[in-house]
């Protein structure tokens, strides 16, 4: 893990970082190789996977993700924007300002790949991830480089049920199967194969 110096950041947040989430970074298994921190998401090239850290210099403009989780193919996973403890991500304010951060690191790294990237908020004690769609939730601690992957894998892969066309010159039983079929895929995540619409 690149070493965030301390007269990058204040001493608090510092301390928060090194001994609340780097401990729960380590224990979901992330390799240094894979977690990067003071990441400027202004310069780096997300694209060929070419990034740039606070450590090489800064100029106005300039933003940097506090830690940037990286797949085993180095590109995006998710983003974690740090705070300081004891500050309470569940204030208000201080989740707004995270928020707001946060978002521009995201929105940094779509606007070069397409692609939408979670991002995690954090003071080391409680974890907020907020996913692709928005959606906020509390959670206790960061994800798994394979769980974040499979997530991202059924953000890329969500088919809207709306939009899924059946045949309505199907015999009923097999809409049937075709809806349980669908059904179940999108309530239990269920993976089955097609040949049960062929029996």
């Amino acid at each position: 893990m690149v070493a965030v110096e301390p007269h990058h950041i204040s001493p608090s947040e510092y301390h928060t970082r090194k001994n609340l989430i780097d401990p729960e970074l380590e224990k979901m298994d992330w390799l240094d190789k894979y977690n990067k921190e003071e990441v400027n998401t202004v310069r780096s090239n997300f694209k060929t996977k070419e990034y740039v850290f606070m450590k090489d210099g800064h100029q106005p403009g300039d933003r940097f993700a506090d830690y940037l989780l990286l797949d085993q193919d180095y590109s995006p996973l998710a983003v974690v924007e740090a705070k300081k403890y004891p500050q309470d991500p569940k204030n208000e304010k201080e989740v707004e300002i995270a928020r707001v951060q946060a978002r521009s690191y995201v929105k940094d790294i779509e606007s070069q790949t397409g692609k939408k990237v979670p991002f995690f908020m954090t003071n080391g004690a409680v974890w907020i991830y907020v996913d692709q769609s928005g959606i906020e939730r509390k959670v206790s601690g960061p994800f798994s480089q394979d769980d974040l992957a499979r997530r991202q894998h059924l953000f890329e892969t969500y088919n809207d049920p709306k939009e899924i066309h059946i045949d309505s010159k199907l015999p009923a039983p097999k809409v049937a199967g075709v809806f349980g079929l669908h059904q179940c895929q999108w309530i239990r995540g269920c993976m089955f194969t097609t040949e049960l619409l062929h029996a």
